[in-house]
């Protein structure tokens, strides 16, 4: 995970309380079914060398499961989320960028998903629900320490929309 960098925040910008990249060992199953492929394309290479001139096309398809997991863990590293007192804003990308930003008062419901493994590492996927018409599902996987996140930001967006007056009406799918 990227080391969260601090911000000197001014006294209108909030300092933010989450400033980082996920944990790349969300990339681990992705790595491991790599691996995987890796081992049989070079046992499919080592039998075609017996079979064919044409060998060295099989070694130019071990480069392939490299470049899935390179791809992976170059997306990981290229997303940034951040979370302060006002919104969460997550930046995507490589080659085009996307920032897109949710004010926390949209934030409607929080949920921790946590598999055994992640468990064991100390982070989860957050799947955050909002009442935002454009982005109305967040997805952050390799989120660390995601079930106290899930609690501190369900508490404060009902807290912040209390404090601003805010009254939600659900009008969707009935």
């Amino acid at each position: 995970m990227k080391e969260p960098h601090v911000l000197h925040a001014s006294p209108d910008v909030p300092a933010p309380w989450f400033d980082g990249s996920p944990v790349w060992m969300v990339n681990l199953p992705l790595i491991l079914r790599c691996a995987a492929a890796e081992i049989a394309l070079v046992a499919v290479l080592a039998v075609a060398t017996f079979y064919t001139r044409f060998w060295w096309v099989l070694a130019i398809l071990l480069l392939a499961p490299l470049a899935v997991a390179a791809q992976a863990a170059a997306m990981t590293r290229a997303t940034r989320i951040v979370i302060d007192a006002e919104r969460m804003t997550v930046t995507t990308g490589i080659a085009i960028r996307q920032t897109v930003s949710v004010e926390l008062t949209r934030v409607q419901n929080v949920r921790a998903i946590t598999p055994l493994w992640q468990a064991g590492l100390g982070f989860g996927t957050l799947h955050i629900e909002t009442s935002d018409a454009f982005h109305p599902v967040w997805d952050l996987p390799g989120f660390p320490d995601a079930a106290d996140w899930r609690e501190h930001l369900t508490r404060y967006s009902v807290a912040l929309r209390i404090a601003r007056g805010i009254r939600d009406v659900n009008i969707g799918q009935l």
